[in-house]
């Protein structure tokens, strides 16, 4: 059982660095927009 929690547990550390890292891009793409939209 511990094994199963362990394992678990690095599964949600890798979804949580994936949504991380996604948010970041994420981020950056809506700096990269907004930069656009004032050079208009």
């Amino acid at each position: 059982m511990r094994e199963a929690v362990e394992g678990l547990q690095t599964h949600l550390d890798d979804i949580s660095d994936g949504l991380k890292k996604n948010n970041r891009n994420t981020e950056a793409a809506d700096e990269a927009i907004e930069e656009l939209f004032k050079g208009k």
